[in-house]
């Protein structure tokens, strides 16, 4: 790892700094990214009985998916001011955010790489979801077809970010917008917490902060509007489920009692930015 480049800054200097569950990672001399290499990508790779029982209730549906929805598009004005614009969700998952989307009178696609979250819950939607990456979506849909172009908790899950932001800013209009979320690999909590922070895990291989996720969209001509940590409501079920599976030693279900409650969650380690292609 210490010989290749940044994806985001492409700085030179990759400094190893810790391994977890035998993937070593390294830290962007430059810019601070955090880069994890497994032999295997469990993204890609995951069988659906095999993913853990928080991130298919991630992807499911909840009852404040809407409000968390509406927060992610404040910063354009809300749904409604998004109205009869395209839209691209690049990893789509469940669908959620597209569905929203569509709801509100906004002409919304996703694309989703993983196959068997495909299979789970987009497949019978092939009219508005596309299997595959985001290189697939812009065959299919040709440059600049998009006012809009959503990336959330996705970045960190690809190998090559660098390639993922510009198909993206190929796929967006002059003028275009992209909203993106990511965890902060430089927050107090992240550098506190080191490989024991809940982000580090065998599905996140590029763990961006500030400086390297601004680094690498003003590469592509991407100029940031806002950035801030935003926090969004999550189930208290979902809370001890995520605890159980990726901080404790998994193989356990949080109780069902804690199924309809839900509370506003912000441990200031989750990035929320918008960009505007210029």
């Amino acid at each position: 790892m210490s010989a290749a480049r940044c994806p985001a800054c492409t700085g030179s200097r990759l400094d190893p700094c810790f391994e977890k569950d035998g993937v070593p990672y390294a830290r962007c001399a430059s810019c601070g990214l955090l880069l994890g290499r497994p032999a295997r990508n469990a993204n890609l790779e995951t069988a659906l009985a095999d993913y853990e029982p928080a991130y298919l209730e991630f992807l499911g549906p909840d009852a404040d998916d809407a409000a968390n929805f509406a927060q992610l598009l404040a910063p354009l004005g809300g749904r409604e001011a998004c109205r009869g614009w395209r839209a691209l969700d690049v990893g789509a998952g469940g669908g959620k955010l597209v569905r929203w989307l569509a709801e509100g009178g906004v002409d919304a696609v996703g694309v989703e790489p993983a196959a068997a979250l495909y299979r789970r819950f987009l497949a019978q939607e092939p009219e508005r979801f596309v299997e595959g990456t985001v290189a697939a979506a812009r065959a299919r849909f040709g440059p600049a077809s998009f006012d809009l172009v959503t990336v959330c908790d996705v970045i960190e899950h690809v190998t090559d970010p660098a390639e993922v932001v510009a198909q993206v800013a190929a796929l967006l209009r002059p003028g275009g917008r992209l909203l993106l979320t990511t965890p902060d690999a430089e927050s107090p909590l992240a550098r506190l917490l080191g490989r024991r922070w809940h982000h580090v895990n065998r599905y996140h291989l590029a763990l961006f902060g500030r400086r390297s996720l601004l680094a690498l969209a003003a590469r592509h001509g991407l100029r940031a509007t806002h950035v801030a940590h935003t926090g969004r409501r999550r189930s208290l079920h979902y809370v001890a489920q995520y605890a159980l599976d990726f901080v404790g030693s998994g193989g356990r279900a949080a109780p069902a009692v804690l199924r309809g409650l839900a509370l506003p969650l912000n441990l200031g380690d989750v990035l929320s930015a918008t960009f505007v292609r210029d």
